[in-house]
C-alpha cells in the first residue's frame, strides 16, 4: 500500500512540476500613446515649391482675405515678399493657382495693424485677370508690392483697387503693364487716394479705361509719364472733374494724344 501511495504522489508531483513548466505567455506589448493633435504646419514648415509663383485671384471670396480666416474689411496693411524669412514661424495657406504651394497668404496682427502678407520664393507672380484683386479692401491703408509682384502677363485690371477708400497712397512704380488690354474701374472709389506713381505704365495696348479714377475725389493729379492712346476706345468718365491728367484736364489730354 506505501508503495502504491508513493507512486501516486510522484505522478502528482510531475504532474504538477510540467504545468509550472508551461511556456511563459508572451509579454504585452506596451499601449502606443496617443497620436498628438495635428496643427497647420508653420508656413517655414511647408515645402515651397518653386512652382508657377502664380497668384490665385480671390475675388470671388469676398468675405475671405485669400482665403484666410479674415474678412477683405478687417484688411488695414499688405505686403508683398519674396521669401518667407521675415515671417518665419507663421501658418501661410497656400494660394497659388496651381495649388503647387509656390505663393503662400498669412495675416498678422501688429496692434492696431492687421497686415497681410503675399509670398513666394522669388516673389509672386499676378494672375492674367487682375480683376478686383483688392476690391472692398475698404480699410486698407497700405499696400507694398516691393518689386515682388510680375504684372508682365497681365491684361486686365478692372477694378483692381475699387473701393479701397482708406488708401491715400500708392506706389506702382514696379508694375509692367505693357499686356494689360482693360483699366476701367481700377480706382474708382478710392475716395481718399491722394498720390499715385503710375511712373512705369505702359498703356499702348490699353483699350479701355472707363471711370479709371471716378470716386477718386482726394486727387489733384495724375502723372503717366509714357500715356500711350493709341489702342484707346473708351475712357468715358475717366476721372473726376476737379483732377488733372499730366498737369492738364484729362478729356484735353487724351484727345491730344489720340490726334
Amino acid at each position: 500500500m506505501k508503495q502504491v501511495l508513493s507512486m501516486i504522489l510522484a505522478l502528482c508531483l510531475t504532474l504538477s512540476l510540467c504545468a509550472c513548466g508551461s511556456a511563459p505567455k508572451a509579454a504585452e506589448e506596451p499601449t502606443a500613446a496617443a497620436s498628438p493633435v495635428e496643427s497647420t504646419p508653420p508656413a517655414t514648415e511647408i515645402p515651397m515649391d518653386p512652382g508657377s509663383r502664380i497668384l490665385q485671384n480671390c475675388s470671388g471670396s469676398p468675405s475671405s482675405a485669400f482665403f484666410t480666416q479674415y474678412a477683405t474689411s478687417d484688411i488695414t496693411a499688405i505686403t508683398f515678399l519674396d521669401s518667407p524669412d521675415l515671417i518665419a514661424g507663421i501658418s501661410g495657406v497656400d494660394v497659388s493657382r496651381d495649388n503647387d504651394h509656390s505663393v503662400f497668404a498669412c495675416v498678422i496682427e501688429e496692434g492696431d495693424s492687421v497686415h497681410l502678407y503675399l509670398y513666394g520664393s522669388g516673389g509672386v507672380v499676378a494672375p492674367k485677370d487682375c480683376n478686383c484683386l483688392f476690391t472692398d479692401y475698404v480699410n486698407l491703408e497700405s499696400i507694398d508690392f516691393g518689386g515682388c509682384f510680375d504684372t508682365s502677363g497681365v491684361t486686365s485690371m478692372n477694378g483692381m483697387f475699387l473701393n479701397c477708400r482708406k488708401l491715400e497712397t500708392v506706389d506702382l512704380s514696379c508694375f509692367d503693364t505693357s499686356a494689360v488690354q482693360d483699366m476701367s474701374f481700377l480706382f474708382a472709389g478710392c475716395t481718399s487716394l491722394k498720390e499715385v506713381n503710375l511712373s512705369s505704365f505702359d498703356t499702348g495696348n490699353v483699350q479701355s479705361m472707363t471711370q479709371m479714377f471716378a470716386g477718386a475725389e482726394a486727387l489733384t493729379n495724375v502723372d503717366i509719364p509714357n500715356l500711350s492712346t493709341e489702342s484707346l476706345e473708351e475712357a468715358q468718365d475717366f476721372m473726376e472733374a476737379g483732377c488733372t491728367l499730366n498737369g492738364l484736364p484729362w478729356k484735353f489730354t487724351l484727345a491730344s494724344l489720340q490726334q
